[in-house]
This record gives C-alpha cells, sequence and structure tokens, in this order.
C-alpha cells in the first residue's frame, strides 16, 4: 500500500474518532440529566405527558400564585388511535388512560372561589406537561446573569399526579424573537427555547382569572341606559302594540319605534360579553372613582327571559380608545376596546328605524293632518270577511268628510311622510318657530295610543322634527316642504305621488 494512501485512511479514521468523541460530549449528561431528543429531533427538556399537574406555582413580574388541581371529572372515552390519543393530551387539561378521560378544574390557593379564565390555565397546563429546547446554549452554569436567569423573570415550580416536581427558571428572549432562555433545577444547563411554548408562563397573576363579564342570555325583554353621558335616559322594552313593527320599542324620551336589527347588533354581543384584560379584583365602592366607575360614564341595565338580568357601569374611553367596566353584581374591574362594544356610548337613534315615524298603516283608525292653517280629518274603517277559500281578509276604507276617497293618495301620503328619516342635528330652541305641518294618528286596537308629528320652521329656514311633544332633530326642510304642499290636495287630486328614494 502506498504511503499516501495510508495518510488517508489514517486522516479518516481520526476524523471518524473525532466526530464520535465530539458527539459523546455533547451528549454528556449534566447533573443527573440526561439528554434525549423529540419527536421533532430538538432536545427534550422533560415529558409528563399523561400525567396530572396537581399542583402549578408561578413567580413572575405580576406576583406569585399557585394553581391547585381540585376537581377530575371523569367521563367514558371514545376509542381513538395512540397518535390521536397523544395530540388530545398535548391540547388540553385532559389525561387519558384506555377507558376514560380526566378534565382538570384548576382554582387559584388565594382566591379559590373566583373562576379562571380556561384558555389561559389549559395552555398553562400544556406548558407544564412538556418542554423541548432548541438548543443547549450553556453547561457551565457562569453565565446565568447573562442570560437573565440569575434573577429569573419567571419561575414555575410543578407538583405531579405521581409525585414528581419539575422547577422551570425562564430568563431574557434570545435577539432576534429566537426564544427564550430556560434553566430547570436539575441541573446547569441554559437552554434556547421557542417562545410559544413558555408564553403562559409569563402571564401576569390577574389575567389568569376569567373575562366573562355577562351571563348568557338570549332575549332581551328590557335595556334601560343612564349615566353622565345622557341627558334622558334611553329605556327600550318588548313592543306590546299592534300599531307599530318590530320587536322592540323605546319608552324614553318618549316613544320611538326601534330597528330590531340594530337592537340586536347592542343586545346579542352582550350575552357572554367578555372583556380583554382584568384589571382589578375584590374591588370595593371606595375603589371605584380610581377607575372612573364612581359616577360611570355609561350604565346599562339589561333584563332577559328566564330571570337574567344584571348591570353594567363603564369609564369614558381614554385616548387608546380603551375603557373600564364592571358588573355591578361582581368585584371584578375588567378593560377592554371601547370599538369592540358597541352599547358604550350609544345614542338613543343608534336603537330606532331610520324614520322618525312609521306605523303600521293597516292600524291607522284616524288621521288629523293640518297644513297652512287647514285641518283635514280621515276616518279609516276596517271590515274582515272570508274569501271564495275561506281564508280571513281585511278590507280598509277610508272617508274624509263623510265622502269615502281612494284609500291610495291617502297612504302614499303617510308613506311620504315615513320618509322623513333621524338625523344627529341637536335642534335649537323652538321659539319663534312657526309650524308648517302636523300629522297626528290614532290607532283600532291601541286605544288611547296617539302620535303626534310636527315639522316646524325657524328664522333661519331650517326645519325640525317634534314627536310626541319632543323637539328631535333638523330634517330636510325641502322635503318638508313637499310633504305640506301635499295637504290640500289628498281630498281631491286624481293620487298623490308616492315620493321615491332618489327625490327625497
Amino acid at each position: 500500500m502506498k504511503k499516501n494512501t495510508k495518510l488517508l485512511i489514517g486522516s479518516a479514521v481520526l476524523v471518524g474518532i473525532l466526530g464520535a468523541a465530539l458527539t459523546a460530549v455533547l451528549l454528556i449528561p449534566s447533573g443527573n440529566e440526561e439528554i434525549k431528543l423529540s419527536d421533532k429531533n430538538e432536545i427534550l427538556i422533560f415529558d409528563k405527558t399523561g400525567l396530572i399537574p396537581e399542583e402549578i406555582t408561578v413567580s413572575n413580574t405580576g406576583g406569585d400564585y399557585q394553581l391547585l388541581a381540585f376537581d377530575y371529572e371523569k367521563s367514558s372515552k371514545t376509542s381513538s388511535s395512540s397518535s390521536d390519543t397523544d395530540e388530545s393530551a398535548a391540547e388540553s387539561t385532559e389525561a387519558n388512560s384506555e377507558d376514560e378521560e380526566v378534565t382538570i378544574v384548576y382554582t387559584m390557593q388565594d382566591h379559590p372561589d373566583m373562576l379562571l379564565d380556561k384558555n389561559v390555565t389549559d395552555s398553562l397546563v400544556k406548558q407544564c406537561l412538556t418542554q423541548s429546547a432548541r438548543e443547549l446554549i450553556d453547561r457551565s452554569g457562569s453565565k446565568d446573569k447573562e442570560y437573565g436567569l440569575e434573577t429569573p423573570v419567571s419561575t414555575v415550580r410543578i407538583r405531579y399526579s405521581d409525585s414528581s416536581t419539575e422547577t422551570l427558571y425562564l430568563g431574557n428572549e434570545a435577539p432576534s424573537g429566537q426564544g427564550v432562555y430556560m434553566k430547570t433545577s436539575r441541573s446547569k444547563n441554559v437552554y434556547l427555547v421557542h417562545s410559544s411554548l413558555t408564553d403562559t408562563f409569563y402571564i401576569e397573576k390577574l389575567q389568569l382569572f376569567d373575562k366573562q363579564v355577562t351571563p348568557y342570555f338570549e332575549d332581551m325583554t328590557n335595556m334601560t341606559i343612564t349615566g353622565k353621558n345622557y341627558s334622558e335616559d334611553i329605556v327600550i322594552g318588548r313592543n306590546e302594540y299592534s300599531c307599530y313593527d318590530g320587536y322592540y320599542l323605546m319608552t324614553s324620551p318618549a316613544r320611538y319605534q326601534c330597528s330590531n336589527e340594530k337592537v340586536n347588533e347592542i343586545s346579542t354581543p352582550m350575552s357572554e360579553l367578555k372583556a380583554v384584560w382584568i384589571a382589578d379584583i375584590n374591588v370595593g365602592e371606595d375603589d371605584l372613582k380610581k377607575y372612573g366607575l364612581d359616577n360611570p360614564y355609561e350604565k346599562i341595565e339589561i333584563k332577559a327571559d328566564g330571570g337574567t338580568n344584571f348591570t353594567l357601569i363603564a369609564s369614558e374611553p381614554d385616548s387608546e380608545n380603551i375603557f373600564y367596566l364592571m358588573n355591578t353584581s361582581g368585584t371584578t374591574v375588567y378593560r377592554t376596546y371601547a370599538n369592540e362594544n358597541k352599547w358604550l356610548g350609544l345614542k338613543k337613534t343608534d336603537l330606532l328605524t331610520n324614520s322618525i315615524i312609521e306605523p303600521s298603516s293597516t292600524e291607522i283608525a284616524k288621521a288629523v293632518i293640518k297644513a297652512e292653517g287647514n285641518s283635514y280629518d280621515y276616518i279609516f274603517t276596517k271590515t274582515k270577511g272570508l274569501d271564495k277559500n275561506y281564508y280571513e281578509t281585511e278590507n280598509v276604507t277610508v272617508k274624509y268628510n263623510g265622502e269615502e276617497i281612494n284609500i291610495a293618495k291617502i297612504s302614499n301620503f303617510i308613506s311620504n311622510v315615513s320618509g322623513l328619516e333621524w338625523s344627529d342635528k341637536k335642534p335649537g330652541n323652538l321659539d319663534g318657530c312657526s309650524e308648517i305641518l302636523s300629522v297626528e294618528y290614532s290607532y283600532f286596537v291601541d286605544e288611547g295610543i296617539t302620535d303626534r308629528l310636527v315639522l316646524m320652521r325657524d328664522s333661519a329656514g331650517k326645519t325640525i322634527a317634534v314627536l310626541n311633544g319632543k323637539a328631535e332633530c333638523y330634517v330636510d326642510s325641502a322635503y318638508a316642504d313637499r310633504l305640506a304642499a301635499q295637504v290640500d290636495k289628498i281630498p281631491t287630486a286624481e293620487i298623490i305621488d308616492l315620493f321615491k328614494d332618489s327625490e327625497a
């Protein structure tokens, strides 16, 4: 064999020996810790899958707390593959056996009567069951200060259902978002761990509590809104009158028709309403001022079917659109975003139909219309019968001065009146205003109920809508003039024009 060939073979053997030695060095146990690889080919720090973390103690910048697994709810488990079982154990607080699964309920030792946020505790328990590292950064134990482990940012102590324990120390974040530094009480090794595997260890104590503010309800029956943001109480309830279409009716500041869709946009999200943060717990009356809740910006009371009722108080949103709120039946103050809660700062018109007045036309028994000093009374008559298929029919006729007129004429005018829409422009003083149109309705079934809409013209030529004696808003003056011009034509004209939306 040539000399060069022998040298090459010798070099290859030496490289192999050195490689094996280097691998052996990397896998030398530190203390009593044996280094293993996870199924993702990462360094397995520990794996407690299948056990129950019975006690979890966390110390971080938000304080110290201890969670206890106090209730194991057992139920039958459907058969599944082993891979499915492993995935289930990793994804929830359920420890599985062959025949049953165990749902674990956690409580905080200092506040055993307060519910915890299950999403947070599920995630916390998952991270307590197994940990793996991207890299083994240091074995010496002499660089703890450099990694933020001399005074850990978070310390987690865990006792499992087999009486084994783990203690984790979490330090600084690594540069460029690579992860966080971690070590255990079992060795000097410092690991680089994915941030997503440790994020719940940094959650502050208060944020572990349940963030559901209101109970579940299906159908709201009443809503009352008060507070320093409101000069008048807003009260809505179920509509008990047949003369109004829709499920809800506002009764204060006056009687107004509500839009089902708009009311539901407010009430539906208030069932099981959740906040983003917990601001404080065990709050007493003397503490409310600190959160702007002693004289709330808004107070909203909800009553619903089944006896469900609650009251929320809320502060004025700050410059970042965040506000405090509290369910007065509890002692927890929450923080959340104003733009995700449409009920905050709600205006009356946010709940109403687009029309200022729009009764059911088949329920009007009498319409008294006044313009330019003239008054016109229209009397409606409703008769019922059966058609040839024995279905009930309803026929409505109308008379003016005792003479029957074409009902289409008055119906078109009533429809045009319904075209007057709310605006957010607040009316000024009515002093010096003159009346240009008045429409008053009374109804067949709801005796004693009347609605009166008056349009007033001020000195600047603006038109104010006054509903049931209350000045409401400015309306389009040109539209109001067109309505007033139709009044004296109703009895005599061949037909009253129905205003098109594009012309309104």
